[in-house]
């Protein structure tokens, strides 16, 4: 009678060990479950602020490009610094442009910094275009930060759309001054809201208080 209780006492005691080992594993799980996900909302952070940092880099470009196709577009012949003498009077002679007096007359634009400025556009737009559409905001800032990552994309489309549009005003002199202007303002001023939109996701995914 003694052994059977004794028996029946470990029966009692070993099950009771492995229903703590059970309960005890599944609680692991449980527990590790936040743990497993926390490195994977640091790796969305990183990730979207390394892609945040580099499209800046190629704004930087990207505008630079514009404002010198908008420049080659503008520049105007000066003569200043010269005089000429009429009985003994020096007289300084006015700063013309190409096309008579005025200042809204500009030097046709040079073939060779044309096709330079249009090859960096074509090179950086896409580069632009690909940081954008690889940008992913992470869980918690994707409600917020929506409407710029709209913006962004309708700015890229113009962009493009304005890029097109120089291509075929570009093929071969004589060029237009004002058309090319126009677009590669356009361009820079599109641009410049990419990257204020930019920022704005940027201090958001940061959790800065100021944006």
């Amino acid at each position: 009678m003694a052994k059977q209780f004794l028996k029946l006492k470990f029966m009692i005691l070993f099950v009771f060990a492995n229903f703590i080992f059970i309960t005890s594993a599944f609680a692991d799980n449980d527990s590790s479950t936040p743990a497993s996900n926390a490195p994977n909302v640091k790796q969305q952070v990183s990730g979207c602020e390394t892609t945040l940092k580099q499209m800046g880099e190629s704004i930087h470009r990207l505008k630079r490009a514009a404002t010198d196709l908008y420049a080659e577009c503008r520049q105007q012949v000066e003569m200043a610094g010269e005089i000429d003498f009429i009985g003994g009077e020096v007289i300084p002679i006015m700063p013309v442009t190409a096309e008579g007096f005025g200042p809204e007359q500009y030097l046709p634009p040079r073939k060779k910094y044309i096709d330079l400025h249009m090859s960096q556009l074509s090179q950086l737009i896409p580069i632009l275009n690909d940081e954008i559409n690889s940008l992913v905001i992470p869980d918690e800032n994707k409600n917020d930060s929506q409407s710029f990552a709209d913006s962004m994309q309708n700015c890229l489309k113009i962009v493009k759309d304005n890029f097109a549009s120089l291509q075929g005003l570009t093929v071969q002199p004589p060029y237009s001054n004002a058309d090319i202007a126009g677009l590669a303002n356009n361009i820079h001023d599109q641009v410049s809201k990419i990257d204020n939109d930019r920022k704005k996701i940027y201090h958001l995914v940061r959790g800065d208080k100021e944006q």
